[in-house]
């Protein structure tokens, strides 16, 4: 399985497009703050898609604040960030994902992409695709892959420099 987590994409259809076009994923986790564009990721992707709400979806309640989902062996909390006040610590995010058995937190929010691995934890940000805010301010993404012994792999990618 090859899964692109990706959010932030704040309309930059032609950057999701690229991401998609080079990942040939089997899925699409998206962090929220699509603005409107919910349905667009979908029939451009064409293949099955979980979108959490952002803070720029307010308005969008057909979109799931969050999303606890169980992934292979691993139970995933997958939400955009900003109601659990990623921007100070991950303090709340990680309550949340310990309250629900969760091992793997993906969110959005800060536009910088990390990946902290932790004895029973990992936690995830693929950055922006669309407005990043890291040094060199490159637009990214991850990739996920999975084993066959239930083991997930996260891949930090760039998009290609025009």
């Amino acid at each position: 399985m090859r899964i692109l987590i990706l959010g932030d994409t704040h309309k930059e259809r032609r950057n999701f497009m690229q991401a998609v076009d080079r990942t040939q994923p089997d899925e699409v986790w998206h962090m929220g703050d699509v603005e409107g564009d919910a349905d667009f990721l979908r029939k451009y992707a064409k293949v099955p898609m979980k979108i959490v709400r952002g803070n720029m979806d307010r308005d969008d309640k057909s979109l799931p604040r969050n999303l606890i989902f169980v992934f292979g062996k691993h139970k995933v909390l997958m939400a955009h960030g900003h109601e659990y006040m990623v921007n100070f610590d991950l303090n709340m995010i990680r309550r949340e994902a310990e309250k629900n058995g969760c091992d793997l937190i993906l969110f959005g929010h800060l536009h910088k992409p990390f990946v902290i691995r932790e004895e029973n934890l990992v936690i995830a940000n693929p950055g922006s695709i669309a407005f990043p805010r890291q040094d060199g301010r490159k637009h990214t993404y991850l990739v996920l892959t999975d084993d066959p012994d239930g083991g997930i792999h996260l891949k930090e990618c760039q998009l290609e420099e025009e």
